[in-house]
């Protein structure tokens, strides 16, 4: 009797295929597979309000605390108050993010 492959293999198939791909990608360039998800939602012209990124990737306040300042630090990312409204922070890609 011959098993067919369920839809739910081929899909976790397909999603540890591309983690992989993710993985390989960040490890190459010196930084985490956090920190690529961040890179790839993030822009250098619009930003992204701080508040917003944590609910985007589906990860604790205090997990994006401590990857942001971490990105701060190896210089990827840049804080700046909105112009509008003093009290929201927006994230922003510098040119070294932006390359990775």
């Amino acid at each position: 009797m011959k098993i067919s492959k369920t839809v739910g293999y081929h899909l976790r198939n397909t999603q540890q295929a591309v983690s992989r791909m993710y993985n390989s990608y960040a490890t190459q360039n010196n930084i985490s597979i956090s920190m690529a998800y961040v890179l790839l939602l993030l822009n250098r012209i619009d930003g992204k309000p701080s508040t917003q990124i944590g609910p985007d990737l589906g990860m604790e306040a205090s997990s994006i605390t401590r990857l942001m300042k971490t990105m701060e630090d190896k210089k990827l990312i840049v804080k700046k108050q909105d112009k509008y409204d003093g009290r929201q922070v927006n994230v922003f890609l510098t040119a070294l993010g932006e390359k990775i």
